[in-house]
């Protein structure tokens, strides 16, 4: 389920104070609700084996300002995705 209040970007610099703002859902833990953001971001996608490993994957490689920016583009590509094309 997406959270509306969720900051979804664009971003100029790291969103810290979005994540940690978020961390106050997860016990104050900022690499909790990054998490949490990311896999709320691709909640509901189709996803096959190799995606499924590959967003596992990300969740370990990637710090959390990386998954949460991540986050945001995914989030900002569905919107635009749903909008009438001008």
């Amino acid at each position: 389920m997406r959270e509306s209040s969720t900051h979804m970007g664009p971003y100029d610099s790291e969103p810290n104070a979005e994540i940690r703002e978020a961390a106050q859902l997860h016990g104050g833990n900022t690499i909790a609700a990054a998490e949490a953001r990311w896999r709320e971001a691709v909640d509901g996608l189709p996803l096959g084996a190799y995606d499924v490993r590959i967003v596992e994957w990300a969740v370990k490689a990637f710090d959390q300002s990386t998954l949460w920016v991540f986050a945001g583009l995914i989030d900002r590509a569905r919107e635009s995705g749903q909008r009438p094309a001008s």
